[in-house]
């Protein structure tokens, strides 16, 4: 069991009114230095301590590739560690000062990129935010654990939502979603064929590819730092630039929160929706919030439209 930390492994950064805008318009905001050795050792011991899943996707031509190494959908949700991480007076006073809204921490994930892993390729909160309704706010915070760039890949890169965002995607797959939930087999079946042809597993079109490649921001992290984002910014993982040969012990392991606004409420549907529609893609399951990489399924006590609040799963966070 890992040890609990104390809330000084926090560092009390500054938040800048300029960092505050930075995230107000583009959704996204780099955290220098947020977590002390200590936390770090915490999160390595933590993250090490729920089983790996490898998260495959299937290829054009019916193969398998690997996508990179998940485990459990809300690992340390209940841990006092993790409590106390977020629920620390520098904690609570960095997110406080950067997003007005109060905030639930609702999951923990673990993610794991080595040689020769795709990583997820661009997307933006559908999927991981499944079980709220589809307009509630929410955020996540990266944390690597080991030091990442575009000089060696294996982090992360996003584009800014000032340049193109999923705020209004999001509302278009609910609608498409819920007319392919309602259908029948035989319209339903077109009508998948006809997302396939537009979108990607993720939703994103041939055509915001390219320009997400174009406008993609690639940032450097040194264990301590984190990246905070909401969930309309467009991200995906930067595979390792080295050869899996080259160093097959070379790896890259970041523990993500989740964060939803304090007054998001559950939603059944949108998940059934969802998973409805990879079920027909013969790609579901990948990343399920629903717990199919093992462990308890979060929020299993809640009905459809219920306050996330009223999860044990979940902390508060102002």
């Amino acid at each position: 069991m890992p040890t609990t930390p104390s809330s000084s492994w926090v560092n009390d950064i500054a938040v800048t009114p300029e960092l505050r805008e930075v995230l107000a318009r583009t959704g996204v905001v780099k955290l220098e230095g947020v977590l002390r050795p200590e936390a770090l050792a915490f999160l390595h011991e933590l993250c090490a301590t729920e089983g790996p899943a490898e998260v495959m996707a299937t290829t054009r031509e019916g193969g398998e590739r690997k996508v990179m190494t998940s485990r459990a959908a809300n690992v340390g949700n209940k841990h006092p560690g993790i409590a106390q991480i977020v629920r620390s007076p520098q904690f609570l006073r960095i997110i406080a000062d950067l997003v007005p809204e109060p905030l639930l921490f609702a999951k923990g994930m673990v993610f794991e990129l080595t040689p020769g892993d795709t990583g997820y390729q661009w997307h933006f909160g559908v999927k991981a935010f499944q079980f709220i309704q589809p307009t509630d706010l929410a955020y996540s915070l990266w944390i690597p654990l080991h030091e990442v760039g575009p000089r060696t890949g294996g982090g992360v890169a996003y584009v800014p939502a000032d340049i193109w965002s999923g705020r209004e995607r999001i509302k278009l797959v609910a609608h498409q979603l819920a007319k392919l939930a309602a259908a029948a087999p035989s319209e339903a079946s077109k009508l998948v064929d006809a997302m396939a042809a537009e979108y990607s597993l993720s939703f994103v079109s041939a055509y915001e590819r390219e320009l997400l490649h174009t406008a993609r921001i690639e940032p450097s992290f040194v264990p301590g730092d984190a990246l905070l984002f909401s969930r309309w910014v467009w991200h995906c993982s930067s595979s390792f630039l080295s050869n899996p040969a080259d160093d097959p012990q070379l790896r890259r392991v970041a523990y993500t929160m989740r964060f939803v606004d304090a007054r998001a409420r559950m939603s059944r549907t949108f998940i059934h929706d969802l998973n409805f529609y990879y079920e027909l893609r013969k790609q579901g399951g990948q990343t399920s919030s629903g717990g199919r990489r093992g462990g308890p399924r979060p929020f299993a006590e809640l009905a459809d439209g219920e306050l996330l609040s009223r999860s044990s799963d979940c902390l508060p966070v102002f």
